[in-house]
């Protein structure tokens, strides 16, 4: 590719040479060019040839079509820094790694669960990364409880910034022997929940013109699984639901996404799968030949609530060692 015209960057008093992809990254910087074309053949340069490079002075020139805005440094854009967040389902498995990772990642929290002891301990670790954190104990297949849980976080808060549902059960079961009982509280806590709590939060986002939902979703709600009837028509709908709220409100600066895992090595990922004969043959399918770790989870949730994902919206990423490519 030929070099491209140079590119001048705008910061005031500075000096320093920024370099390939970091032109801009770095705080303060705009790319600016002098009309359309010469501005896409310089992005392009610079983005993809390593030797060019951009020395920092008064930017005399502005292009008529979006700009680079400021960003910071790399790091920066990773952490979660004074965010406020809402974790459902956090006194164990995914939902207590989650909290803690974006605990560590800088984000005060509310967390809910059924268990006590649970939120206990996911609280103290929180509070040992020198974050903030609320408990509320609530059970999501009561809608009242719900509302309650965000009201709550509001109260905490002001407003919430990330908000991750995931909590969620299953019932194994075939679709003849699916009672309605089972039914009906697999989409209370895994369909209903998600929708008031985001339709009682998202207005504050809104006002504030920045909010993250990251949704935890299943391949189950991508694949067709014996003896989840129940559970994946929960977890496909709230993928549509996910994408819903993306088109709906990713006008106001709000990513929602979902992530889709395979099996994770949770209680409730052993409790399905961790019998040799269930757990060996669905291992056998995905190419990598593993199962998830939560941790794995929850790294993928903290690039969603990151500014680093801002332009990554009403997407089901299917973190599933390569589950749904075979």
């Amino acid at each position: 590719m030929p070099r491209g015209p140079s590119v001048k960057i705008q910061e005031a008093g500075a000096t320093n040479t920024a370099y390939a992809k970091g032109i801009a990254r770095q705080p303060g910087h705009r790319l600016a060019s002098w009309d359309n074309g010469l501005y896409r053949q310089a992005l392009i340069s610079v983005v993809t040839n390593p030797r060019l490079h951009c020395h920092s002075t008064t930017a005399i020139l502005n292009s008529p079509i979006s700009r680079l805005n400021p960003m910071t440094d790399s790091p920066a854009r990773f952490s979660l820094h004074n965010k406020r967040a809402l974790v459902t389902g956090a006194s164990r498995g995914l939902g207590a790694e989650i909290a803690s990772v974006l605990a560590a990642a800088g984000a005060d929290l509310v967390i809910s669960g059924r268990d006590p002891v649970g939120l206990q301990h996911t609280q103290q670790t929180v509070r040992q990364l020198g974050r903030s954190c609320h408990d509320v104990l609530a059970d999501l297949r009561n809608p009242e409880e719900v509302l309650r849980l965000a009201d709550g976080a509001l109260e905490q808060f002001g407003a919430v910034d990330i908000l991750v549902n995931n909590a969620g059960i299953v019932h194994i079961e075939d679709l003849l022997s699916t009672t309605l009982e089972h039914w009906e509280e697999t989409q209370a806590v895994n369909l209903r929940a998600p929708f008031l709590l985001a339709q009682r939060l998202v207005p504050a986002m809104i006002q504030q013109r920045q909010g993250k939902i990251i949704n935890i979703s299943s391949v189950a709600g991508v694949l067709a699984i014996e003896g989840h009837a129940a559970y994946s028509a929960s977890k496909g709908g709230l993928n549509m639901l996910t994408q819903t709220m993306a088109a709906e409100w990713g006008r106001y600066n709000i990513q929602a996404n979902a992530v889709a895992p395979t099996v994770i090595l949770t209680e409730m990922g052993q409790q399905v799968w961790g019998e040799a004969s269930k757990g060996e043959p669905m291992k056998a399918r995905i190419p990598a030949r593993r199962f998830g770790e939560p941790v794995e989870v929850a790294d993928l949730v903290l690039f969603l609530a990151s500014n680093a994902s801002d332009f990554i919206c009403g997407q089901v990423i299917r973190l599933d060692g390569g589950l749904t490519v075979v």
